[in-house]
């Protein structure tokens, strides 16, 4: 009996998640996106990559136009990055190692294009102001610093980073029903460190998985 009970239980659950969902005036999301993210350098300066960023997110949509399926979405992200850099001397995350803490604020034009009862396109363009307000970083084998903190960066001479960053983005997904996987890319429009002689910005792809209701 209990067998047959949870095999019927299996079949709701699978059927309200692969059940019709089309957008009608709004919509709810919460997404986990992962990001392959370096650094771009500019005006001749070293592109510094292999960043892991992992992200958690909740997004609002609106439709903005009756006659097409055009919506405004809003939202907010929290973002970890994170990266190992060995070398020949030092070759662990104890020693060479940088852990980044940030809060994001997306906003996107969504555009929807239903392919049958079930699935849909979408395609997103929009911008994403990201305040950063932490970080750990080691470097080989120094003490542990903030790369935000501008005593550490007198202290240790690196050059400060801005913990506010704006970026343009752009990409598309499919929906499956409720659940959808997508993909973006974005680029900053500010730099990431105050200082004439470095000219990096922030670019990553990102890799999403989510549920809309």
């Amino acid at each position: 009996m209990k067998k047959y009970l949870f095999i019927i239980a299996a079949l709701l659950i699978g059927s309200s998640a692969f059940a019709q969902y089309t957008p009608e005036d709004s919509y709810d999301e919460v997404y986990l996106q992962y990001g392959a993210k370096g650094l771009k350098g500019l005006k001749g300066t070293e592109n510094v990559h292999n960043f892991n960023a992992i992200s958690v997110g909740y997004n609002r949509g609106q439709r903005i136009v009756d006659e097409i399926p055009l919506f405004f979405s809003a939202g907010v992200q929290f973002q970890y990055i994170t990266k190992c850099e060995k070398n020949d001397f030092y070759a662990t995350r104890e020693h060479n190692a940088y852990n980044i803490f940030g809060t994001g604020i997306p906003l996107n034009l969504v555009y929807n294009v239903p392919i049958n009862n079930v699935v849909s396109f979408e395609a997103n363009a929009g911008v994403n102001a990201m305040y950063y307000w932490t970080s750990s970083v080691r470097a080989d084998g120094m003490e542990e610093f903030d790369i935000f903190c501008r005593t550490d960066s007198r202290t240790y001479g690196f050059p400060q980073a801005h913990r506010f960053n704006a970026a343009w983005q752009a990409g598309f997904r499919f929906q499956f029903a409720h659940v959808f996987v997508g993909v973006q890319y974005n680029q900053d429009f500010t730099k990431f460190q105050k200082s004439d002689d470095v000219n990096n910005r922030w670019r990553s792809l990102d890799f999403t998985l989510g549920w809309r209701f």
